[in-house]
């Protein structure tokens, strides 16, 4: 009852955030599970499915909507995104830190992190965290700032 409940609060987010700007002149359905993945080397092992886009071709989408696969034992590099984003965790739990304060998620948590907040993810799960990252304004490949840990 509790996952129902979940995906009825996800779905519930989601279609809010489609009301509020993030909609197109026509439905665009895509299977998240087998967009092509991509890696990028300062994130670690996770594997990003980016399924919703204009650079996928999409129109008059202000946002941008990932699939995201965080091995078990991972930590995704501690970073800065000029844009808001709101994760919705389907499966694993982890430690989520956002400007220093840690947030444990697991299946079922939907956490909005504010545009310009430090955020790290830790998957402290013995499977893989998986969860979908809604990204408005949409996604800039310039916009993501790393930040070292010394």
């Amino acid at each position: 009852m509790l996952r129902q409940l979940s995906a009825v609060a996800a779905s519930a987010a989601f279609i809010t955030l489609l009301g509020s700007g993030c909609s197109t002149p026509q439905p665009i359905v895509r299977n998240y599970l087998v967009a092509e993945p991509t890696r990028d080397a300062k994130l670690g092992n996770a594997k990003l499915k980016l399924f919703l886009d204009e650079k996928l071709g999409d129109e008059n989408i202000p946002c941008s909507m990932l699939y995201v696969e965080l091995p078990h034992d991972e930590t995704m590099a501690l970073r800065r995104l000029e844009s808001a984003e709101t994760i919705l965790v389907q499966s694993g739990s982890g430690i989520l830190t956002v400007n220093g304060r840690k947030i444990p998620v697991s299946p079922g948590s939907a956490v909005f992190i504010p545009a310009g907040a430090t955020q790290k993810l830790f998957n402290n799960s013995s499977e893989t965290m998986k969860y979908i990252s809604v990204i408005v304004p949409p996604f800039r490949d310039d916009e993501c700032e790393f930040i070292d840990q010394d």
